[in-house]
């Protein structure tokens, strides 16, 4: 049963993984600022474009580059332009990179953690586990300039796309109501304009509306860019980010996550065969993960969404 709007917005308290508010001090932001690394090579014209968070130097190495698959299995190669492969292009920071959290520590529990993606956390306890899931997608959305793909529910179950809030049209919280702003006569579709969007998302929306967003799908059907889901308060997500395959059709899957507090998004080691970065399931077999634990038919994906 869905929670009461209200609970959601009374002091933000259900965001994504948490039961307890998710707050922003100076401190923090300032400590966040500061801790960001600054590694070696600088981001190519490509990568700004299609990575516009990359304002530090990056490591060049992709996540595709980065995993081997399973003896007996081969990549399944996404389709051009997908997800999935926008996906497996990401940059990664290098072996023995630590998971770090949104104001600069380094996050207590490493073990569950097999690399990290170089893409910011922001300054504040907001980007934990479905954020992270919908940030992204909508960076994904947003490097396509399909920005009419890029909207998400507030708890409430009230669409907040990021075309109207281009045109002004913004969403005011009032008690346990959502109301919008009247569209201005300019666009902004800049790329700071879309990380306040995706703030505002982060406050507002969380597992429970991404739970009833999104459309169920058949394990058999899995494929990156797909997550496993459990909406709640709190809840938990994970995302897809490669797939490979053996001849008699067996998956198996690369997991990525944050967390709470809000923290670096990673590729997840699977504890349940030794540390391998490769995961496997059954139909009938709940999906363990170091931090989660997923039911059986917990699949979800974007594909389908209206």
């Amino acid at each position: 049963m869905k929670k009461p709007f209200a609970l959601a917005l009374a002091g933000l308290i259900f965001g994504a993984c948490q039961e307890t508010p998710k707050t922003i001090s100076s401190q923090q932001e300032e400590a966040a600022q500061r801790a960001i690394p600054v590694v070696n090579q600088a981001p190519s014209q490509k990568d700004s474009l299609q990575f516009p968070w990359l304002a530090q130097p990056i490591f060049a190495e992709r996540l595709a580059d980065a995993f081997s698959p399973p003896k007996g299995f081969s990549w399944v190669s996404a389709p051009k332009g997908s997800f999935g492969a926008w996906l497996a292009d990401l940059p990664l920071y290098e072996k023995g990179y630590k998971v770090h959290l949104y104001h600069g520590a380094e996050k207590p529990y490493q073990a569950g953690a097999a690399r990290v993606i170089q893409i910011d956390v922001g300054q504040s306890d907001l980007q934990q586990c479905a954020d992270a899931v919908m940030r992204l997608y909508a960076e994904y959305a947003y490097a396509k300039k399909d920005y009419e793909a890029i909207f998400f529910n507030f708890t409430s179950g009230d669409r907040v796309r990021f075309s109207d809030w281009a045109r002004g049209k913004k969403p005011i919280v009032k008690g346990n109501r959502v109301y919008f702003s009247e569209a201005k006569g300019q666009v902004d579709y800049s790329y700071k304009n879309f990380r306040s969007y995706m703030q505002r998302i982060f406050m507002f929306a969380g597992t429970a509306s991404l739970a009833a967003e999104l459309p169920k799908r058949p394990l058999a059907q899995l494929e990156a860019g797909d997550l496993f889901l459990q909406g709640g308060f709190p809840g938990h997500a994970v995302l897809v980010m490669g797939v490979a395959k053996d001849q008699n059709g067996q998956k198996k899957f690369l997991l990525a996550q944050s967390y709470m507090p809000a923290q670096e998004i990673h590729l997840l080691r699977n504890l349940q065969a030794g540390g391998s970065p490769w995961f496997s399931l059954a139909e009938d077999e709940i999906l363990y993960t170091p931090e989660w634990n997923f039911a059986v038919g917990s699949l979800h994906s974007f594909s389908g969404r209206k």
